[in-house]
C-alpha cells in the first residue's frame, strides 16, 4: 500500500519543486522502557523491527499491527539527497506526527514539535554528511493522556462506543525540499469578491537584513473545467497556459508583508471566476522570491475568489442563499485508519458523498491530509473544519487547543472548500460548561481567537448543544429515529427548540436565550443495517433490510428539511467506522445502497422512482 506515488506532493496547495519523498521502510523500535534517549538511540543503533512511513503502528498497513500500548516509539532510516536537491538548504517535512516528535539528522538534533495533527519542518543542512548517506531518526511521544488533542482516539487499548484505537507516530508524508539562503514560508490569500482583488499576507523565513523581491502571478485556472487534467506533480505543464489575472512585484523589507492584488472579472456579465460548489473555479498564486537578481525559492498556491456570511437567519455564500446538506465523515480506513490509502482515495469519497446528493462534508474530530481538501477545493465541495477534542478541562488541554487551532487554521487558510471552523463538539474537553464559567470564558476565547485570524469563515463555538452566544450559527444534533417522535412543540419554532434540549442536553447555555442567527441540524440518522453483531451499533437500534433504511432515511430527513428555519442538515454518516456501522458506505467504501436513492430523497422524491445503479 502506498500513500503518494512518487510525483505526487504531499501538500497540493503549497507547492514546490524539486522535492524527494521519504515515505516507505524505516527501522523501528517500541521502547517501553524509556531507555532510548539515555542509550542514544538517535546515534548508530539499529533498531530490530521495521515498519511503512506513514502509517501509525497499530495499522495493518504499517506492517507492524500491534494494537497494545507503547507509548514511545523510535523511526531511523538512512537516505541520499537526490541531486536535484542539492548545493541550497535542505527543508525536512512531515505533515503530521502523533504525538510528540523530537528528530536528529546524523545524530545531531533538528528540532522538536508537539501536536498530533499539524505540520512541522526542520532546515536540515548543517546536519548533512557529505558523501555519505544521511541518518534520519525520529522519537514519538504518545500517551493516553486526555489532555491531548485526540479526537476520536481512544485512552483505552480497544474500541468503544464511538472512540477507536489510538494513532502512534508518523502518519502522513515525510519529504525534502530546496530552498534558497531565505525562503517562502508561507502566503495566505484573502479574497474579497465585491472589491475584486485579493490580499496576499506573505512570511520569508531567513535573514531580515536584506531587500527581497517577491513577485505574484495571479492566474484564471478554471480547474473545475477538467479536475482530472490537473496533476499532482509539481513540475506538471497544462497543455494550454492559465489566463494571468494580474501581476505585481513587491519589494520586501523584514519578514513579513501584505499586498492587495486585482482578480478583475473575467467578462462584463458573470462572475464566472467566482467559486462555488457548482462551479469550483481557482485562482493560481505563482511567487518568486529572489535577491538581487538571485532566485531563491518559487512556490505554487490557490485560492478561491468566494465569501461566506450571514444575513438575519440566512448563510449565504457570494450573496446567495445556500442550503447546506452535508454528511459526517471521519476519515478512518480499515487498514490504514487515519492515514488514507492514496489520494485517488480521498477523491473517490468527495466524488461518492456528491452522489449521494451531498453538497459537502463535516469533517468530523480530525484535521485531515491536504490531499482532502485539494480535491474538496478542485471539486466542489464545502467542508467544515473541526478541531479534534480534548477530554479534560486543564491548562494542557487548553494550551494545546489553542496550539493546534491556531496551526489547523494557519495551513489550510487558503482553501476555498473550508467555509466554517469548529472549534468545539458536544461539549468534549468542556462537559460542565453548563455550569463552569470558566469553561463558558474558555469557548468564547476559541471563538474570538478564529475571528481574530480568519474573518471570512463562520465559526459555530460548540457544535450539538450547550452553545454560547459567541457562535455565528446554532448547530444542533439530533437521533430521533422517526418524524412521529419529534415533539410538535419542541419543533414549532427555532427559539421553541434552542429554548430546550437536545439528546437530553440543553441546547443554549441555561442563563443564554438563542439570537437571531441560523440553525442547522449537524447530526442526525445514523442508521445502521443489522449485521448480526452484537458489537456493533447505530443510533436507536438497527433496520433489517435496505426498504427499511430508505424508509427510515426519507422520513426524517424529509421532516427536518420541511422545517422552514433550518439552513441545513448533516447526517451521519459517510462510512462505517469499525464498530460503528451506521455508514452509507462500509470501511472497504462499498455502499449499502444506491447513492441515486439517496440523492432522491434529498431532493424530495421517492427513491423507488430511481433506478438503483451501483456501478461505481
Amino acid at each position: 500500500m502506498e500513500t503518494l506515488l512518487p510525483h505526487e506532493y504531499p501538500r497540493p496547495d503549497f507547492r514546490r519543486s524539486p522535492f524527494q519523498l521519504l515515505n516507505g521502510t524505516y527501522q523501528f523500535a517500541f521502547d517501553d522502557d524509556e531507555v532510548g534517549l539515555s542509550e542514544a538511540w538517535y546515534g548508530n543503533k539499529q533498531l530490530e523491527q521495521s515498519i511503512q512511513v506513514p502509517y501509525c503502528y497499530q495499522s495493518p498497513a504499517s506492517t507492524v499491527g500491534d494494537t497494545s500500548y507503547h507509548p514511545v516509539v523510535w523511526y531511523k532510516r538512512l537516505f541520499t539527497v537526490d541531486a536535484a536537491l542539492r548545493g541550497g538548504k535542505l527543508l525536512l517535512h512531515f505533515g503530521a506526527v502523533d504525538y510528540q516528535a523530537t528528530v536528529w539528522v546524523n545524530g545531531k538534533l533538528a528540532g522538536t514539535h508537539t501536536g498530533g495533527y499539524t505540520p512541522f519542518s526542520f532546515e536540515i543542512s548543517a546536519y548533512l554528511v557529505s558523501g555519505k548517506e544521511q541518518d534520519l531518526t525520529v522519537r514519538v511521544e504518545d500517551r493516553f493522556d486526555p489532555a491531548q488533542v485526540r479526537g476520536k482516539q481512544y485512552w483505552k487499548t480497544y474500541n468503544e462506543m464511538c472512540w477507536y484505537q489510538a494513532s502512534t507516530g508518523i502518519w502522513q508524508s515525510v519529504w525534502l525540499e530546496k530552498v534558497g539562503e531565505s525562503w517562502i514560508k508561507a502566503l495566505r490569500c484573502t479574497p474579497d469578491i465585491d472589491t475584486h482583488t485579493a490580499a496576499i499576507a506573505y512570511q520569508i523565513e531567513g535573514r531580515s537584513d536584506q531587500p527581497y523581491k517577491l513577485k505574484l502571478v495571479l492566474s484564471y485556472e478554471n480547474l473545475a473545467r477538467d479536475p482530472s487534467s490537473y496533476s499532482m506533480d509539481p513540475s506538471y505543464k497544462p497543455s494550454a497556459a492559465p489566463r494571468v489575472a494580474s501581476e505585481v512585484t513587491v519589494a520586501v523589507l523584514g519578514n513579513e508583508g501584505s499586498v492587495t492584488v486585482p482578480v478583475p472579472p473575467i467578462d462584463n456579465i458573470k462572475n464566472t471566476h467566482f467559486w462555488t460548489a457548482e462551479t469550483p473555479n481557482l485562482i493560481g498564486v505563482h511567487a518568486i522570491l529572489s535577491s538581487a537578481e538571485v532566485l531563491l525559492d518559487a512556490v505554487d498556491t490557490y485560492f478561491g475568489m468566494r465569501k461566506i456570511e450571514i444575513q438575519g437567519n440566512e448563510i449565504l455564500l457570494n450573496h446567495q442563499n445556500l442550503r447546506q446538506i452535508l454528511v459526517l465523515d471521519q476519515g478512518y480506513w480499515e487498514e490504514s485508519y487515519l492515514t488514507p490509502p492514496s489520494s485517488e482515495a480521498l477523491k473517490r469519497d468527495i466524488e461518492l458523498a456528491k452522489r449521494f446528493g451531498f453538497n459537502g462534508a463535516r469533517k468530523h474530530q480530525k484535521i485531515e491530509d491536504p490531499h482532502f481538501y485539494y480535491w474538496a477545493d478542485v471539486l466542489g465541495f464545502l467542508v467544515w473544519g473541526e478541531l479534534p477534542s480534548t477530554y479534560q478541562f486543564s491548562e494542557r488541554s487548553q494550551e494545546a487547543m489553542l496550539r493546534d487551532l491556531r496551526q489547523f487554521i494557519l495551513r489550510d487558510y487558503n482553501h476555498p472548500c473550508i467555509i466554517t471552523w469548529v472549534p468545539l463538539n458536544e461539549s468534549w474537553g468542556v462537559r460542565d460548561i453548563v455550569s463552569s464559567a470558566a469553561q463558558q470564558h474558555f469557548a468564547r476565547t476559541l471563538y474570538f481567537l478564529v475571528r481574530s485570524m480568519d474573518s471570512t469563515r463562520l465559526v459555530v463555538t460548540n457544535d450539538g448543544w450547550e452553545q454560547v452566544n459567541e457562535t455565528d450559527f446554532y448547530g444542533i444534533h439530533d437521533y430521533t429515529p422517526v418524524q412521529a417522535m419529534l415533539n410538535p412543540a419542541y419543533f414549532v419554532s427555532q427559539e421553541a427548540i434552542l429554548g430546550t434540549s437536545a439528546q437530553k442536553k440543553r441546547c443554549m447555555i441555561d442563563h443564554l436565550k438563542p439570537q437571531d442567527k441560523p440553525l442547522l441540524v449537524t447530526e442526525y440518522g445514523g442508521i445502521a443495517f443489522d449485521d448480526g453483531s452484537s458489537s456493533s451499533w447505530g443510533y436507536f437500534g438497527k433496520v433489517g433490510d435496505e426498504e427499511a433504511f430508505l424508509a427510515r432515511f426519507k422520513d426524517i430527513t424529509q421532516a427536518f428539511l420541511g422545517l422552514g428555519y433550518v439552513r441545513g442538515i448533516c447526517y451521519t454518516q459517510l462510512t462505517d467506522v469499525f464498530q460503528e456501522k451506521n455508514g452509507l458506505l462500509d470501511m472497504k467504501r462499498v455502499p449499502k445502497v444506491a447513492p441515486e436513492q439517496i440523492a432522491a430523497i434529498i431532493r424530495g422524491g421517492k427513491a423507488q422512482d430511481i433506478k438503483p445503479n451501483l456501478v461505481l
